[in-house]
């Protein structure tokens, strides 16, 4: 009697085991199937696309922080290769004041590289106490189209003119 009832025990159990199984195919499947307009598509394209380069101008930065957001634009670049649009440019000022406009977007491959190099020459300043300010410009949709980096004590907007982020 005791092997009976084990016996319809394991059954059971094998049985809600089966049904939890198909429940659980049948659910990936009805995903695979979802029409496109009902899967996930980020509402906010342009803040997700800033949100990645926003942090770097709330406050002057180290060579370190800037290392960083050049690593940052090389991945960027990588990621938005089919749309050089989204890759922006560079402008690096320094005191005294040197311009360096990196990108190129239809040139993905030299801007890469020029980031590289000057992410090095960044990494190798003597002055290790020297700050960075970093602002931006907007292309017409919102999006950043250029990041001006400039030595903190030169005033970007008397150099550049560009649009600053405060």
């Amino acid at each position: 009697m005791k092997k009976l009832k084990r016996y319809v025990f394991i059954i059971i159990i094998d049985i809600l085991f089966i049904i939890l199984s198909v429940y659980i195919f049948i659910k990936g499947i009805e995903i695979l199937n979802m029409p496109h307009e009902h899967s996930y598509i980020n509402p906010h394209p342009v803040e997700s696309f800033n949100n990645q380069f926003l942090y770097y101008g709330e406050k002057h930065q180290s060579y370190g922080q800037i290392s960083s957001l050049l690593k940052r634009l090389m991945s960027n670049c990588k990621l938005y290769a089919d749309e050089p649009n989204r890759v922006p440019s560079i402008l690096f000022l320094d005191n005294p004041i040197v311009e360096y406009n990196i990108a190129d977007g239809n040139q993905l491959l030299n801007y890469y590289y020029s980031l590289d190099s000057f992410n090095d020459a960044i990494l190798e300043t003597e002055d290790r106490s020297k700050k960075y300010a970093v602002s931006f410009s907007y292309d017409e949709e919102g999006y950043i189209s250029s990041i001006t980096i400039s030595n903190e004590d030169t005033p970007i907007n008397a150099v550049s003119g560009g649009e600053t982020n405060e």
